[in-house]
């Protein structure tokens, strides 16, 4: 009873089930029907069973019997059961179609989910990659703007708003016109070169926004020089951009004017440069190079073949073994050739070069100068020619000046001879006194004239280098006190006070003649451009490491600066000598100089600076000095240069 009850529950809750999936399974309506007919079948039969067929049935009828239950059983639940199982034959091709739909919806609705993901991260993108583009063109340098098909402004910088700031600040924004922006910039004069024919130069520029062929250059009414550079989108678009020059064409206009002012220099002092690239075989001469080869500058190509070809044959085999060199020595060289133009004109050239060394360390090239030399070349030639008639011509006066100074010499003496036959009386007295006195004068001019032409003699073979040092050891205190008594009658005549330092005790090894005719023409200067009363000290220094001085120092007159280059010349005289007409010929000082120069040494002049007079050094090298005293004071000089 409690089973057939508990089957009846369940069919009739499935039916309940499917009447109320009505409306949802309307696409298997057929099958749904006949399931729900088989159920009712079912529940009905079920139902019986629970009210009067069989033992535990609510309403016994008697019909209890096995084999009754069992036809009862098969023909009331058989239908049922056929009913839904033809409902489900129907229903599960439906049921299949259904899976199948519902496994593509779901499969469409995954791909729908994937593209919203990917038009999402699209849009992020674009949205992203706008913001850096916006972000890029704010900041870039240059006035950035970028118009669309119909040539309105999409987008600008602040550099291209700045532009339109002092004359129209809100015009510029998108959607304005391009047109309009041109109109503005010319209305406000800010383009010289389109004043007096606006609409004309609109037009143009209008035309060459909308046709971008290639940059071109604006001149602002700041003299600010910009280049505007625009190109054509695949949408139709224009970008442009804009980038002040203004510094660049200044550097170039100063490069331009260096480079013209090089050429010049280089024109006037016949000076072209050359580079050669081994790598890439190229070479480069500056215009002065094509001239000085003999080419118009820029009419031949510059290369080695066009080079060589006006070289001298006979300098050619040099001048390409000093290349060949290079490669291997890798030093700066320096030659001179010939050059031979075509119209047969010799050009004496200068080359200096040096070689191009790369990152690697090998020869990569040379570069160098080369020079016009041909002025220079016949000015040597000229200063030799004249060198050699110089020489020549001293020589001619130096024989000239012997001889004649023996023809003078031997009628002087002669002179001289008889005049002091004359002032001695040697063949009788002389019965007027004033004849004793005019032998007297006879006598000393005759000298006087005598020492000139010794000196004048001296001078010319030391000036033609036919005077040959004869050198010996000697004490050069005995020297210098053989000059002083030879000179202490002049001396003492003006009370003249020589002293002599005991420094002066050592040994040289010299010519001894000759270095004493310097200190006699040096003291006897000294005597006589010191006045009365004067002094006059000889020290020596041997403080220095490679000469020792000899000084002769007086407190005479002076000679100023300007007049020490003159009075070492010979025949040169100082201006107190010659207003003061004190005797003298200007040639001591210039044979003093020439002798001490022949003993490797120099002589000096200055004037004292913290008294008057003049000190005269004679520096001889040390190597000179054979002996020295052994104790050598320290000097303490009235003046030294």
């Amino acid at each position: 009873m409690l089973s057939e009850a508990v089957m009846f529950v369940c069919l009739l809750a499935l039916l309940f089930v499917f009447l109320r999936r009505k409306k949802r399974l309307t696409h298997v309506r057929f099958g749904r029907t006949l399931i729900n007919l088989g159920l009712f079948v079912l529940v009905c039969a079920s139902l019986i069973d629970v009210l009067v067929i069989g033992d535990g049935a609510l309403f016994d009828i008697g019909y209890s019997h096995n084999a009754a239950l069992e036809i009862w059983h098969f023909i009331a639940y058989i239908p049922g059961l056929i009913f839904i199982a033809l409902g489900l034959s129907r229903m599960l091709p439906a049921i299949e179609r259904l899976n199948g739909e519902i496994k593509a919806r779901k499969f469409s609705e995954q791909k729908q989910r994937e593209q919203n993901e990917r038009l999402q991260l699209a849009i992020e993108q674009a949205e992203k990659a706008e913001s850096m583009l916006l972000d890029a063109i704010e900041s870039m340098p240059e006035a950035v703007a970028i118009y669309d098909v119909d040539d309105r402004l999409f987008v600008c910088n602040e550099p291209y708003r700045d532009r339109f700031k002092d004359i129209a600040d809100d015009v510029v924004k998108p959607g304005v016109q391009f047109q309009e922006l041109v109109r503005l910039s010319v209305e406000s004069g800010r383009l010289p070169e389109a004043i007096g024919r606006e609409e004309e130069w609109i037009s143009g520029r209008i035309k060459e926004h909308r046709n971008p062929v290639q940059p071109i250059e604006q001149e602002f009414y700041d003299r600010q020089i910009y280049r505007l550079s625009e190109t054509k989108t695949k949408s139709g678009g224009i970008v442009s951009i804009r980038t002040n020059i203004t510094d660049m064409r200044e550097r170039e206009k100063a490069l331009e004017e260096n480079r013209a002012k090089l050429e010049e220099a280089q024109a006037i002092a016949h000076i072209g440069n050359w580079m050669h690239n081994s790598v890439e075989n190229t070479h480069e001469w500056s215009d002065e190079a094509f001239r000085i080869l003999g080419y118009e500058p820029g009419a031949t190509e510059p290369r080695y073949g066009n080079f060589i070809r006006r070289v001298d044959k006979e300098d050619v085999d040099r001048l390409v073994e000093v290349f060949e060199s290079v490669d291997s020595v890798s030093e700066p060289f320096e030659v001179e050739f010939r050059v031979v133009h075509e119209d047969k004109k010799i050009t004496y050239v200068r080359l200096i070069g040096r070689p191009i060394i790369s990152e690697t360390g090998e020869v990569s090239g040379a570069s160098g100068t080369i020079q016009d030399i041909t002025a220079q070349h016949m000015f040597e030639r000229e200063l030799t020619q004249a060198k050699l008639e110089a020489e020549e011509g001293t020589r001619s006066k130096s024989l000239f000046l012997a001889n004649m100074s023996h023809e003078l010499r031997t009628p002087l003496n002669a002179v001289i001879g008889f005049s002091e036959v004359l002032a001695k009386e040697i063949f009788g007295p002389l019965e007027n006194e004033r004849y004793r006195e005019y032998a007297d004068n006879i006598q000393s001019s005759g000298r006087h004239l005598l020492s000139l032409i010794d000196d004048i003699l001296e001078y010319s073979r030391l000036e033609s280098g036919s005077i040959e040092l004869q050198e010996t050891e000697f004490r050069l205190l005995d020297i210098v006190r053989s000059s002083k008594t030879m000179l202490a009658a002049k001396a003492n005549e003006k009370s003249i006070e020589i002293t002599l330092s005991e420094q002066l005790n050592i040994c040289l090894r010299a010519d001894e003649r000759k270095l004493k005719q310097v200190l006699i023409n040096l003291i006897n200067n000294a005597i006589k451009f010191t006045p009365d009363s004067g002094r006059i000290e000889l020290e020596l220094s041997m403080h220095e490491e490679n000469f020792i001085s000899l000084y002769v120092i007086d407190s005479g007159y002076g000679i100023s600066e300007e007049e020490i280059n003159n009075v070492m010349r010979p025949f040169g005289r100082a201006r107190y000598s010659v207003s003061k007409s004190i005797e003298g010929t200007g040639l001591g000082l210039p044979l003093a100089k020439s002798i001490v120069e022949l003993h490797e040494g120099e002589l000096k002049i200055t004037s004292n600076k913290e008294k008057s007079g003049t000190t005269i050094e004679i520096r001889l090298p040390k190597f000179r000095v054979v002996e020295t005293s052994k104790n050598f004071p320290h000097l303490n000089l009235v003046a030294r240069s």
